[in-house]
C-alpha cells in the first residue's frame, strides 16, 4: 500500500516488541559442539518482528490518510466560512517531525543506458501496458500484480494508488482484454456490495479462472467500514464475460474482523476445476502474532466455511509457528487434493517454505511438513525498492497436463548467500569515523569491508553521511547496524559506483537495537568499482555504529543477494527435488520476486525481476523482467530471457505507492501460451504491463458431438500449422483411464477423429497426444454425452475452419456439418442483405456427418455472410467473415 508513514514505525515496534519473547530464538538442540547461534537472536527476532510490522503499518497508514481527509474537509469548510485562501491545520509544526530521505540529483536522461544498446530488447516479446494512465497524477502507482485467462479472455489487477487522492477509497484496479492480450480496457475499480457504501478494497490482489467453465474469481483486503472503520477483512467477486465485458457478482465477504485484537492479510485464491470449488488461505495476525487460516466455498460463493487453522499452534517451542508464518498459497492438485503452502521463519539462521495438504476438500489438513530450508536477505528487497524490507514469498503451481509428470507440484523462490556465519567476525578490523564533510557522494569517506563505521548525526538541519568502499566483482560485504542514539532512527543504503542508483534499503531504530534487535544485510557486487554507503536520519539525532565484512560462500546455494530456485515434489509433498538454480545471472546480480506455472501440456515456466542488463555505473541498479521455461518438468532450465523490452531504473520512478514494485508480480499458463505481468517503471511511474507467449502448440475443439447414437466426430484446429502426428486418445467420465484409440496421419492445421465405438448413455473424453520436446504432451480436451437412446438427427453445421476466413491465407476452408436422410443437399453463400452469393451441390451423401471444402478465389469480397445448409424443406445457417 501506498504512502506508509515512517513516524509510525517506532511506535509499533515497541508495541510488537512486547509479543516477541526472546526465549524462542537460541542456539537449537543438538548444536555442534563449539558452535553458538546466540548472536543469531536478535536478527532473528528483528525479522519476525518485521513480519508484522508491515499489515501494522498498512493499517495505520489508512487511519492516518482518513484523518488527513477530514481535517482537508474542516479546513475547506473552515476557508469557506471565513473568506480566508489559506488556514494552518490545527496541530501543525512548522517542522515536520518526519525528514523524507534526500536523494543525489537524478541522473541525466539516459545515464541508465551508458552500457550500450540492451541486447535484452532485441528477444523480448511484445510488451502491452494494462492499465490507462489518464487521469492519473503524477507518481499514481499501479503494481502488485495478478493475471489469469480463459480462451481469448484475460483479466488483470493491480494494487492502484490513484485511490489515494480520487476520494474513493479504492485501491485495487483491473483491466480485461478479449483478444488474447493483444489490447486492454481499463475497467477502474471492482463492485462494491450494495448496502455498504463505505466498503474499500485495500490491497493484495489475486485473481483465479476456472479453466473449464471460465468462471473469474477476484479476491483482496478490505475496509467493509472504510478506511476510519473498526474492521478489516477478505473480500471475494465472482464474474463472468458477456461479450466484450466481464459482469460482476455481488462482492462476498468471507471474513471480517476488528481491528483492536485482529488483522487479516495476504490473502491467496485457487479454483478447484473438477468440483469448481473456491478455495482461500490468508495470514490471521491475533495480538500482532501471525497464523496461517483456510476457508473455501461453492462456486457461487454463497457461503464460506468455518476457518481452519493450517500453520501449527503449540506450546512446545521447537513446533510453534505463531508469529512466524506469512505468504500463503492454496493450489489444487489434479486429483482435487487440496495444498497451502506458506513461510516460516526459522529459529536460528535457516528460513523454510511449509506445506500442508486436505484429502477432503479443505474441511481439515494434516500436519504441515518442510519443502525446503533457505537463507533469507529479509532486511532489503531488489535495487531500487522503496520498502525497508525484503519479501520471501515462495510460488507454487501443480501439473495439470495428464502427462508424464502430472500431478507434480512445483515451487520457486529467491534466497541469498549464508550471511548468518560471517556476523561474528564483522567489524573488528578497526574503526573508521566519519569526517566532515561527508554529506554527499563526493565527499565520501573511504573504508574497508571489515571496519566499523561511527558517525553522528547533527543535532540541527539534517545531515547525512556518506562512505565508500572498494569492491571487487562478485565480492559480498554485510553491513549490520548495532548501537544508535535514543529516539532516534536511519535508514542505510548502498549506491552504485554513480553515486545515486539506490541498491538496498533498510532501516535501523532505537527501540528495535536497544532490545537487541539489529538490521542486517549482505551485498554481492555485479562488477568492479567503488561503491557508496549512506546513513540518513528518518528521526531523530545522535550517534551511531555500523558493522561491516566480507561475507563469504562455502557450501550455500546462494551466490549473492538473492539467486532463483525451484524444486518438485511426485509423491504430494512428501519428499521434495534437489532445489535447481533458475536465474542464470552473473553473480551479484539480484534476482527477486520469482513466479512460476506449468502449462496445460507440462511446460513449466518461471518469472522474475533481473538486473543483469544494468549499467555497471548502476552496479546492477536497473531492472528487466526475465523469464525462462523447462521442458522436464523442471529438472533442467533453459537460457533465460527478457519479457521486458524496456528497462526500469527504480532510482528514478516517482511513486505515491509503497511497494513500487509490489510484493508480488504475476505468471499464468493457459492452451493459448503464456501471460506474463509486473509493475514496470518505463513510463516514469509504475505501471501494470504484460507480454504473452505463444504455446509451442495448441489444439483448439471445433467440433465435439454425437452424429449418431453410435458415433462421435471431434475435430481440432492445430496452431501453428506445422504438421504433426498426433494420437487420439479417449476416456469414459467420470473417473475412467486415457486409452489410445487411433494415431492419425500427420497433419497440418488441423486433425479430425470419428468415433464409431461408442454407446447410447455414455459421456466420452477426447484428447490428443503430440510429442513435443522430445516428449508426449496431451492438447485439446472435448467431453461429448451421448443422447440416453436413438434420436432423430437434426440439420447442422457444426463448424466452419478458420472463421474469419483470410483470403491470403493458403489452408483451405472446411466445412464440418450434418445431414438427416438421404436427400439431396446443399450449401449456400448469402451476403449480409440475403443475396444469393454462390451454390455448392452436396449431392446425396447420406444421413450422419460430412465435410465440404469450399474452392478457394470467386471473387467473393471481404464482408460477413451467412452458409446456408438446405436438405429438402429443411434449412440452417451459420455466420463466416471473409478477411482481406
Amino acid at each position: 500500500m501506498p504512502g506508509i508513514r515512517k513516524a509510525s514505525r517506532v511506535a509499533l515496534a515497541a508495541a510488537l516488541a512486547f509479543t516477541l519473547g526472546s526465549g524462542a530464538f537460541a542456539s537449537p538442540a543438538g548444536a555442534a559442539p563449539g558452535r553458538t547461534f546466540e548472536h543469531l537472536a536478535p536478527i532473528k527476532r528483528l525479522q519476525a518482528l518485521q513480519l508484522s510490522r508491515e499489515p501494522m503499518e498498512r493499517r495505520q497508514e489508512r487511519r492516518e490518510f482518513a484523518e488527513r481527509q477530514r481535517e482537508l474537509r474542516r479546513l475547506a469548510r473552515e476557508m469557506r466560512r471565513t473568506g480566508r485562501t489559506s488556514v494552518r491545520a490545527g496541530g501543525q509544526k512548522s517542522r515536520p517531525e518526519v525528514r523524507a530521505e534526500a536523494f543525489p540529483a537524478a541522473p541525466r536522461p539516459g545515464a541508465f543506458g551508458d552500457a550500450g544498446p540492451d541486447a535484452a530488447l532485441a528477444v523480448a516479446p511484445t510488451n502491452v501496458r494494462c492499465n490507462n494512465p489518464a487521469g492519473d497524477t503524477a507518481g499514481d502507482g499501479q503494481c502488485e500484480t495478478s493475471i489469469v485467462a480463459w480462451n481469448q479472455y484475460l483479466v488483470a489487477a493491480w494494487n492502484d494508488g490513484k485511490g489515494f487522492h480520487d476520494g474513493s477509497n479504492q485501491y485495487q484496479g483491473y483491466a480485461t482484454s478479449t483478444d488474447g492480450g493483444q489490447t486492454w480496457t481499463d475497467r477502474g475499480t471492482f463492485p462494491i456490495p450494495t448496502g455498504s457504501p463505505n466498503w474499500s478494497w485495500t490491497s493484495d490482489p489475486v485473481l483465479a479462472v476456472n479453466p473449464r467453465t471460465g468462471a473469474f474469481y477476484f479476491s483482496a483486503l478490505i475496509d467493509p467500514d472504510g478506511p476510519s472503520g473498526s474492521t478489516n477483512g477478505i473480500g471475494v467477486v465472482k464474474g463472468r464475460f458477456t461479450g466484450s465485458n466481464i459482469v460482476w457478482q455481488a462482492p462476498s465477504l468471507v471474513r471480517s474482523v476488528n481491528y483492536s485484537t485482529e488483522f487479516l492479510d495476504k490473502q491467496w485464491l485457487a479454483v478447484d476445476p473438477g468440483t469448481g470449488r473456491v478455495y482461500l488461505s490468508y495470514t490471521r495476525f491475533v495480538s500482532n502474532v501471525s497464523e496461517i487460516n483456510f476457508q473455501a466455498a461453492d462456486s457461487a460463493l454463497a457461503s464460506w466455511s468455518t476457518p481452519v487453522l493450517v500453520s501449527v499452534n503449540s506450546n512446545n517451542i521447537a513446533l510453534d509457528e505463531r508469529g512466524l508464518v506469512q505468504g500463503s498459497r492454496p493450489v489444487v492438485g489434479s486429483d482435487g487434493t487440496v495444498y497451502v503452502m506458506y513461510y516460516k521463519i526459522g529459529l536460528v539462521d535457516v528460513d523454510s517454505y511449509r506445506l500442508a495438504k486436505s484429502t477432503n476438500l479443505g474441511a481439515s489438513f494434516a500436519a504441515p511438513t518442510t519443502i525446503v530450508t533457505f537463507y533469507p536477505n529479509f532486511a532489503t528487497g531488489g535495487p531500487g525498492f522503496n520498502r525497508a524490507m525484503g519479501i520471501q514469498f515462495a510460488s507454487i503451481a501443480p501439473d495439470h497436463s495428464g502427462g508424464a509428470h502430472d500431478g507434480r507440484l512445483h515451487l520457486t523462490w529467491a534466497e541469498s548467500l549464508n550471511w548468518f556465519d560471517d556476523l561474528t567476525g564483522i567489524g573488528l578490523s578497526g574503526n573508521r569515523s566519519e569526517v566532515e564533510p561527508n554529506g554527499a557522494p563526493a565527499g565520501a569517506n573511504t573504508f574497508v569491508s571489515g571496519q566499523t563505521l561511527r558517525g553522528d548525526l547533527a543535532t540541527s538541519g539534517v545531515e547525512e553521511d556518506w562512505y565508500k568502499v572498494a569492491m571487487n566483482a562478485g565480492e559480498s560485504i554485510v553491513f549490520m547496524a548495532d548501537s544508535i542514539a535514543p529516539g532516534m532512527q536511519f535508514s542505510m543504503r548502498v549506491f552504485g559506483p554513480d553515486g545515486s542508483s539506490r541498491l538496498t534499503y533498510a532501516l535501523a531504530s532505537a527501540t528495535d537495537i536497544t532490545s537487541g534487535f539489529g538490521p542486517a544485510y549482505p551485498f554481492t557486487a555485479p562488477n568492479a568499482g567503488t561503491y557508496y554507503f549512506r546513513v540518513f536520519p528518518a528521526s531523530g539525532f545522535g550517534g551511531y555504529r555500523i558493522r561491516t565484512g566480507p561475507a563469504t560462500r562455502t557450501i550455500e546455494r546462494g551466490r549473492d543477494q538473492r539467486d532463483v530456485f525451484s524444486t518438485w515434489s511426485d509423491d504430494k509433498g512428501a519428499s521434495w527435488s534437489a532445489p535447481v538454480r533458475v536465474s542464470d545471472s552473473p553473480s551479484g546480480y539480484d534476482d527477486w520476486l520469482p513466479e512460476i506455472a506449468v502449462s496445460p501440456d507440462g511446460h513449466v515456466f518461471a518469472q522474475w525481476f533481473d538486473y543483469r542488463n544494468a549499467a555497471s555505473s548502476t552496479g546492477g541498479a536497473v531492472s528487466h523482467t526475465y523469464f525462462t521455461g523447462s521442458a522436464d518438468g523442471g529438472a533442467t532450465w533453459q537460457a533465460a530471457s527478457a519479457l521486458s523490452s524496456a528497462q526500469t531504473a527504480w532510482t528514478i520512478v516517482n511513486t505515491n505507492i509503497q511497494p513500487n514494485q509490489g510484493d508480488y508480480n504475476a505468471l499464468f499458463a493457459w492452451d493459448r501460451g503464456l501471460a506474463g505481468c509486473w509493475a514496470d517503471g518505463r513510463d516514469g511511474d509504475p505501471n501494470t504491463y504484460m507480454a504473452f507467449v505463444a504455446a509451442a502448440l495448441r489444439a483448439d475443439v471445433t467440433t465435439a458431438l454425437a452424429t449418431s447414437d453410435s458415433t462421435v466426430l471431434v475435430n481440432w484446429q492445430l496452431t501453428p500449422s506445422t504438421s504433426v502426428t498426433p494420437t487420439v486418445y479417449r476416456r469414459n467420465l467420470p473417473g475412467g483411464a486415457w486409452s489410445a484409440r487411433e494415431t492419425l496421419p500427420p497433419a497440418a492445421g488441423a486433425a479430425s477423429f470419428t468415433d464409431t465405438s461408442v454407446v447410447t448413455g455414455a459421456t466420452y473424453e477426447y484428447r490428443l497426444g503430440v510429442v513435443v520436446d522430445g516428449e508426449e504432451r496431451f492438447y485439446g480436451r472435448a467431453s461429448v454425452a451421448m443422447p440416453a437412446g436413438p434420436a432423430p438427427l437434426s440439420l447442422a453445421i457444426t463448424g466452419v475452419f478458420p472463421n474469419p476466413v483470410d483470403r491470403s491465407a493458403a489452408a483451405p476452408v472446411r466445412v464440418a456439418y450434418r445431414l438427416r436422410g438421404t436427400d439431396r443437399a446443399r450449401i449456400e453463400l448469402l451476403d449480409i442483405t440475403g443475396r444469393l452469393v454462390r451454390t455448392y451441390e452436396l449431392g446425396t451423401p447420406g444421413s450422419g456427418a460430412h465435410e465440404f471444402v469450399l474452392p478457394a478465389g470467386g471473387g467473393i469480397r471481404p464482408g460477413v455472410y451467412l452458409l446456408r445448409l438446405v436438405q429438402g424443406s429443411d434449412e440452417t445457417s451459420r455466420r463466416i467473415s471473409i478477411l482481406r
